[in-house]
């Protein structure tokens, strides 16, 4: 028997056999993974706001994948080019043909201009769905829509910029400012394709003198932004608060709103409201020491690491936040006050 070929589900089970001697026999057994193909575009998608994120939201909702590392694989723009490319993989067939069907839907979202020339007009261009074979060394990556991320305008913008790559580290720029405040280590996985977002101790609409003041934000991915607000939080509760420790009283220079200005290195306690908290969500935090079973410690700059008693710094800021959050704990714990 030579070159036989076996076909199990999904799965491709190649077997050799070649004959050595007259009863021996060596078999070389070669696995593959049975995956199905999409590839396409969307002609002049560039030119309809929110056109390439509709695709990312489609392509997470029918659990689209690229192999990890292959530039042709992704969600793209072609360099100068309007037509929003892309290539993904499915493990399903029936995954394909829920994306390919609503992909052929997108044109219908937008309407087209009065005075627009009919060349121009947003359609679809769809190959056939392929079975193709790849190696179980190969990885597969989920596509979500967490990973979209806005292009800039204008003849510089990187067509590269919704190619997945190899690595975990954020292609979107974390300024110098944003740094002396973030949370996070720079390459969290939660930071992936993602800018940090502004979190608020105290509520910005509610205290709008406060919203801009420095001391009163720092930086954190949209994951932990969820746990400190109870955004979207399935609990329904902060995971975790930050209080003020100490502050070395020689400050560097810094920025403030863009401009240089000088700040101070301050210790910063983060405490979890469990040790599941803390052994889940602390992954992700700049490097810190660890102070107890739910408490690590780490250092952020501030301009005013304490109010001047005209002015709230950052200890009062955060002493405003984690009693709510106390009380919230307490509340969901079923701790009635005295």
């Amino acid at each position: 028997m030579r070159g036989q070929d076996v076909l199990l589900h999904q799965h491709q089970l190649q077997v050799r056999m070649v004959k050595v001697k007259s009863f021996d026999v060596v078999a070389v057994i070669i696995y593959f993974f049975a995956v199905f193909l999409l590839s396409g575009q969307i002609r002049f998608g560039k030119m309809q706001s929110g056109c390439r994120y509709s695709l990312y939201q489609l392509a997470e909702e029918s659990h689209g994948k690229v192999r990890n590392g292959l530039t042709s694989d992704g969600i793209y723009y072609d360099a100068g080019s309007p037509h929003l490319k892309f290539q993904l993989l499915f493990s399903g067939e029936h995954q394909a043909e829920d994306f390919e069907s609503r992909v052929y839907n997108i044109p219908g979202n937008y309407r087209k201009k009065a005075n627009a020339e009919s060349d121009t007009d947003i359609s679809v261009e769809l190959g056939a769905i392929m079975r193709i074979l790849i190696s179980p060394d190969i990885k597969l990556v989920r596509v979500m829509a967490v990973q979209y991320e806005k292009l800039e305008d204008g003849e510089n913008a990187s067509p590269d910029f919704d190619v997945f790559s190899n690595s975990n580290t954020s292609v979107v720029e974390i300024t110098a400012e944003t740094k002396l405040r973030l949370v996070e280590k720079e390459d969290s996985k939660s930071l992936f394709r993602q800018k940090p977002e502004k979190c608020h101790f105290i509520s910005q609409s509610k205290y709008k003198e406060d919203k801009y003041n420095p001391n009163n934000i720092i930086f954190m991915s949209r994951n932990l932004h969820q746990q400190f607000d109870a955004i979207d939080s399935s609990e329904g509760i902060p995971m975790f608060y930050l209080e003020y420790v100490s502050h070395d009283p020689t400050p560097i220079q810094g920025l403030v709103n863009g401009l240089p200005y000088p700040v101070y290195p301050t210790q910063v306690n983060a405490v979890f409201k469990d040790e599941v908290a803390k052994s889940v969500l602390s992954v992700d935090f700049k490097k810190h020491t660890v102070i107890s079973s739910t408490v690590i410690q780490f250092i952020l700059h501030f301009p005013s690491p304490v109010g001047d008693g005209t002015a709230l710094g950052f200890r009062e800021y955060a002493q405003r936040n984690a009693f709510a959050t106390i009380l919230k704990w307490r509340s969901y714990d079923g701790v009635v006050e005295a």
